[in-house]
């Protein structure tokens, strides 16, 4: 399937001209990569349980190159990613897609409030205060029943999330990721 990925993708970049600039979230600029495109709405097919046929792998490329040729049409540099979604929304929804719209959606609102949460002080006590298991048996070595154990952890919260809200953004998002691991955050 990655390969069938990999092809369409260099399909749909081979029918544009020019460079197509995207900016991320954290702020950094790169060249647009449809492959991002054909991958979240595959995942959307799959967590819908739907085939991806001939007709689908023409309609996600399609959607690709929709997305691109507005891009080049309506930005003079480097568009928001957050652009680009809405375009691959509305595409899904031009073809009658609408479940796989809502889904594709629905994946991008939980990613942003994770991303929300992450550095939200508010957020960490509520967890701690609720007992989430990942926060309270983050340290088998340590009761969290005893004061003193609850201290640490709500001090390390306190401190991990204030530290993902002072880092630079791609910092904060790269850890976030799993592709650094910013080390003592937490107190």
């Amino acid at each position: 399937m990655e390969t069938q990925v990999l092809d369409i993708a260099s399909a749909t970049s081979a029918t544009g001209t020019g460079k197509v600039l995207v900016e991320k979230r954290d702020g950094r600029v790169v060249d647009f990569d449809p492959i991002n495109i054909i991958s979240a709405v595959k995942s959307a097919f799959a967590d819908l349980d739907k085939k991806i046929g001939p007709q689908e792998e023409r309609m996600i490329r399609d959607i690709a190159n929709q997305v691109e040729g507005e891009i080049k049409d309506r930005y003079n540099g480097p568009a928001k990613i957050e652009d680009i979604q809405n375009l691959v929304e509305h595409g899904l929804i031009e073809d009658h897609l609408y479940d796989v719209a809502r889904t594709y959606t629905n994946y991008r609102l939980n990613k942003d409030i994770e991303r929300a949460k992450a550095t939200d002080i508010n957020e960490a006590v509520r967890r701690l205060v609720n007992r989430d298991e990942a926060l309270v048996r983050e340290n088998a070595n340590k009761d969290s029943n005893v004061y003193s154990t609850q201290r640490d952890l709500l001090a390390g919260a306190v401190s991990k999330a204030s530290a993902f809200s002072m880092l630079p953004d791609a910092v904060s998002n790269a850890h976030m990721k799993g592709d650094i691991h910013f080390h003592d955050a937490d107190y």
